[in-house]
Order: structure tokens, then sequence, then C-alpha cells
């Protein structure tokens, strides 16, 4: 802050004095056209279906900002975390722009724009810090270098993801939050050594501790904002103090701490990681990722929504060999630029911003693209920083212009890349489509272009991709679920009931009954086939499917419904068992919190062939009040009918 004294030095360019203000407000009118110019488009993208219907368009917390709502947003779990400020953010979206996929796209962007414009602002405020080193010759180059700084971070094609994909979000969020921390902790310390007053500095010392909560609040990764501001006061202050270094960053590591244990303590339910991993195999996975994070920064092509999870089999495989050879060609780099403090800071920033992603933080995604975005803000400060080292030791005006068209080349071929990544986007089927064009066997987008056929009533399709999941991934859960649950309701000559149970059984054995999700598909599968089975009059056989579906979930109400109707009116008299019909009824009756006129119906048939027609007149007494506050005429004509069948002919 105190360092932009922008109304007192002039610049002459092209003979006209012009205030040194106005190439700043150059560089931003650039970089918003250019992010514009990427990212204009997602207004008229539809949803992507990979955790967008589970987080916005089928999440009843969000419908409306009432407050049940917002207190189950501020005290509840959401799938993978704690992250009401993300959560909130949806809820205030769809209140002001509906359920319309630009309008949550288009928030995204501007966030990224925001973000854009934080890390333009940063770069500037660090190449003029004195401890970065000498100042520029000219000025306009600190600006200049800034705003490369900026675009680079505006339209790298590893952003395109999380802007796009309305659930990375998160990552947005998060950064926004982060950077607002580090400006706030900047300007503390900077307000502090200029003689600024001590509210004012206070007052930082607050906007960092608030966007550190956001932060964290957006996505646990943030833990790592401690860590970024701590290394700034070591690099960056010439003149530390330990204990003023301390109780800068310590609060800021308190809310790093409680984020951590947040995220375990309101779990909603033990999570499932189907690739459990050893310390050794979360070492081999994090170089392995190291390494591939390194190559799509340098080298961004064949960029996918979902990377298949990493199989390393040992130290000396390719993968790892080339991810201890980036790790220690990184550590090189500090000791290279140990003498020089901002390059020294952007190289320790993408090490901290990428180290949680590296299985640090155990996580069962292996890659994303989406785990570069904060890493790429000090991966554009430290460029900025050693091109302000090449400037200053270049003389001829002529390679300076060569300079700056080459850096005019690489954000234009960066933005072109990236215009083509955001087209990808446009639909559901496409992104995944895309992932199997330059994947063929990514068994998550062929689960993901299955469950699109099955939705668009094209099961043949939809089989082919599930079997070829099955094939590459024998044990993988959704598909295992999702294509069960299929298998149950297709028409013949795709309907195969076996199979289906088959199929679930495996999940549910895999995950030992712990996910809820997987218990109740198992149980409606049997409770379908037992229907099937009823149909085709093998009774037996469909009793055995019931009493499935009531062991593997033991508070299935509708099972024993089912069940207890067969056992009372079962058309074979060896399986007629009405005493065993009345107790299923009634202890589905007591877990049954949705009472309807079937199921009275069915207590009430229950009581009356197990010889109680008393007990069925007061079923039936109760089927028919539900008949009445329902309006139904008819039905209640016919209850109250079959009330004095009962009353007159009680054997």
């Amino acid at each position: 802050m105190g360092e932009d004294n922008a109304n007192e030095d002039r610049l002459d360019f092209a003979g006209a004095t012009i205030p040194r203000r106005w190439p700043v407000w150059l560089a931003t009118g650039l970089l918003v056209l250019l992010v514009a110019s990427v990212f204009y488009r997602v207004s008229w993208f539809e949803f992507i279906d990979f955790d967008t219907y589970e987080l916005v368009v089928e999440n009843p917390y969000i419908q409306e900002l009432t407050y049940e709502n917002l207190k189950h947003i501020l005290t509840s779990r959401e799938m993978a975390g704690y992250y009401p400020v993300r959560t909130l953010s949806y809820a205030l979206n769809r209140a002001i722009c509906g359920l319309h996929p630009g309008g949550f796209k288009i928030v995204n962007v501007l966030i990224h724009l925001a973000n854009t414009l934080l890390v333009f602002w940063l770069a500037r405020r660090l190449l003029a810090d004195p401890a970065a080193g000498d100042r520029s010759i000219d000025p306009r180059w600190d600006v200049a270098l800034a705003t490369f700084a900026g675009a680079v971070f505006a339209v790298h094609p590893v952003v395109v993801e999380p802007v796009v994909w309305i659930p990375g979000r998160e990552e947005l969020l998060t950064t926004l939050g982060s950077l607002g921390t580090v400006h706030f902790h900047i300007s503390a310390w900077r307000l502090a050594d200029g003689g600024g007053r001590r509210q004012t500095v206070w007052l930082c010392h607050l906007g960092a501790v608030l966007c550190c909560t956001a932060a964290c609040l957006s996505h646990v990764t943030a833990v790592i904002v401690p860590a970024i501001a701590a290394t700034w006061d070591l690099l960056m202050v010439r003149r530390r103090k330990w204990l003023r270094m301390a109780l800068g960053t310590g609060p800021l590591w308190l809310i790093a701490l409680v984020a951590l244990v947040s995220r375990t303590v309101l779990a909603a339910e033990e999570p499932i990681n189907l690739i459990e991993l050893t310390l050794k195999g979360r070492a081999l996975v994090g170089l392995n990722a190291y390494w591939l994070h390194l190559e799509t920064l340098v080298w961004p092509k064949e960029l996918l929504l979902f990377y298949d999870w990493l199989y390393p089999s040992g130290f000396l495989d390719p993968g790892v060999l080339l991810g201890i050879v980036s790790v220690v060609g990184s550590l090189l780099s500090l000791w290279f630029f140990r003498r020089r403090p901002l390059v020294l800071f952007g190289v320790v920033w993408f090490g901290i911003g990428l180290a949680p992603t590296l299985q640090i933080i155990p996580h069962h995604i292996h890659r994303a693209d989406r785990f570069l975005y904060v890493p790429l803000i000090g991966v554009a400060v430290a460029v900025a920083a050693v091109l302000r080292l090449l400037v200053e030791r270049i003389e001829k005006r002529l390679l300076k212009t060569g300079l700056s068209v080459a850096l005019g080349g690489i954000v234009i071929a960066l933005a072109v890349r990236s215009s083509f990544q955001v087209s990808v986007w446009s639909t559901s089927l496409g992104v995944w489509q895309h992932c199997l064009a330059l994947d063929p066997d990514n068994a998550r987008a062929h689960d993901a272009v299955g469950d699109h056929f099955t939705r668009h009533g094209n099961p043949r399709e939809a089989a082919s991709h599930y079997e070829t999941v099955l094939r590459l991934r024998p044990n993988a859960l959704e598909t295992l679920e999702n294509f069960g649950w299929c298998l149950a309701t297709w028409e013949p000559p795709l309907r195969d009931f076996d199979r289906a149970v088959e199929l679930v059984t495996r999940a549910h054995d895999r995950t030992k009954g712990k996910l809820r999700s997987v218990r109740e598909t198992l149980a409606d599968i049997h409770l379908t086939y037992a229907q099937h089975l009823q149909e085709t009059k093998q009774y037996a056989r469909a009793i055995q499917e019931y009493e499935k579906a009531l062991e593997v979930d033991t508070d299935y109400a509708d099972a024993a419904f089912n069940l207890a109707l067969l056992l009372a009116t079962c058309p074979d008299d060896k399986l007629r068992r009405p005493e065993a019909a009345v107790s299923l009824a009634e202890w589905a009756q007591g877990r049954d919190r949705r009472p309807t006129v079937n199921k009275q119906l069915i207590l009430a048939t229950a009581y009356a062939q197990a010889g109680r027609p008393g007990a069925a007149v007061v079923a039936t007494t109760r089927a028919l009040d539900l008949a009445k506050a329902m309006g139904d005429a008819k039905l209640a004509a016919d209850l109250e009918k079959q009330i004095r069948q009962y009353q007159e002919h009680p054997h």
C-alpha cells in the first residue's frame, strides 16, 4: 500500500507526460479483456455431470435462503468436507441467477478475474519491494512484468478446469482468501515499518485473519496460507522481529489447525477409500504426481477432467524417477537463487501450494489440473522476478523489444490453448468424450458416458461402457452400484437380476457395508427382484429376496410391508404365514414415517388373515381417515364398505 506513490513520479510515453497510474490502469484493462476473451462463452455451457449435481443441482439446501438451510450450510458437512463458504456462495448464486448453469459459471469467471488482478497487484508490490533487489532502471518494466505474471495466471490452460467447472469454485474461493491474507499481511508489516497508525496495522492483521478463515472454510488445502505468510516474513523482511512475526502469523496457524480438525470431526460418515496407500505408496504417488504437475505447467497438453489413478511399481518406476529428479532440481533452484529472495519466495510458494495434493494430506484423487491453481501464483511471481533480473542485464533496446514480443507471444499462445480447452467444456458428454479420445482406458470417463446414455434412454451403449469399466477396474464402486441398478430396472432382454445382485453385492462387500448408498441400492434391487418373482408366481424365491432386502437394510420398511402382504395372502398355502405377516407389518408401521393408505391396508389384511377382525377394522379406519384427508371420496367409500365387511363377517 505505502509503496504505491502513483502520483509522485511521471513517465514519458511517446513524448507525452503521463502519470504512473496510467500503466497500471492499462494493465488492469488488458487483464480484464484477456480473461473475457478466453472465458466469455461459458454462459452458454451446461452443467457437467461430475459432482455438480450433488453440490448444486440436487442440493436441497441451496434452493432457498431460509434459516434452516443456512443453519445446515454452516453446521453440516457437504460431500468431502466442511466448506460452508463454497456452499453459501452456491446458495447466493441460485438466489440471484436461479438454477441456470451460465449464472454459476459467470460467477466463477468473476472470482477468477478478481484473483488475476490480485496476482498482478501482488507481483507489482513484490517487484517494487527493496528486499527483492535493486529497483528497475525503468519502472515501467515492473508494471509490464507484473502484467505478464497476471496474464500467465489468467489464461494458463490449467486454470480452465476450476473456472469452467462449477465445483472448481472451491479452488477459486480458496485462492481469493489466500491472496487476501497475503496482501493484508504484507500491508500490516509495511505500515508498521513506515510508521503507520497502530489501529490501521491491527485492521490489516484482522483482514488477514478473516481472509484466512474464509479460505479454510472454502477448502482444507488453505491450511498452507500461514506457511506462505511465514515464508514472506523470513525472505522479504529485512529487519526480522521474531516476536512480531509469531504474533502476525500465530492466529493464521490456529485457524489452519482448526480447519484440519474440523475436516475429521464434522465428517458425516466414515469416508470410504478404495485405494488404501501405505506411507511408501503415498511417497511414490506424490513423486510421480509432482513430475506430472511440472510437465503440465511447462507443456499443458492432453488436459483431462479426471486423470486415472497412479499405480507406481516402486522407486525405479519411470514416473517416480522423474519425480525424484524434479524434486532435486527444485531444491537446486532454491540454492541457486538463495540470494534472490523474490525468486526464492515464488519457488517456495509453488512447493507449499502443491504440497497438500501430493498425498501429504491423504486424498483419493492423485492428480488434477485444479491442484495447480494456487501453485501457479508462485510460478508466475518467480518467472516475473527472473525476467526482472534478465531485463536489468540487457542494455540494448532492440533485445528488450524482442523480449517484450516473446512474452506477448507466450501469453497469446496460452490464451489460444486455453480457448480450445474451454470449448471442450460446453457439454457434459463432450468433456468425457474428450477424456476418452486422449485416454481410451479412462475408467471414470467410461462410467460417466455410460451414465449419460442411461439417462438418455440408450441402455445398450450404456452397458458397453459399464462393461469396459469393470474390465479395467473390477472394483470400481460407482460402476458396480450404477450398473447393478440399471440391470435390475432395464427392460428385457437387458434386464438381469442375478448379475445386478452380484455386482452390487461386490460393492457392498468391498465397502464392508459402511456406505449407505450401496446398502440402499442393494436392498432396492432385492426388493425389485422379489416383486418380479412374485409377479411371475415364484413365491418361495420372492420371499427369499424380500428377506435378503431386510438383511442388507434392517430398517427397510417398504420391504417389510411387501413381504407381510405376500405372507398374508400367498396363493401357495404352504408359504402363507399370517402371524408372521402381522409381526412384520406392525414392525414396519413403527419405523415408517410416511403413513399411506396402502400400508394401513396391508396391516389390516394381515390382521384379517390372522383372524383378528377388530384390529383389521382399526387399521382400515386409519386408512379411511387418510383417504378423507386426501379428498378421495371414491376410495373413502370403498374403505367404509371394507370396514362393514370386517364387522359383518369377522371370520
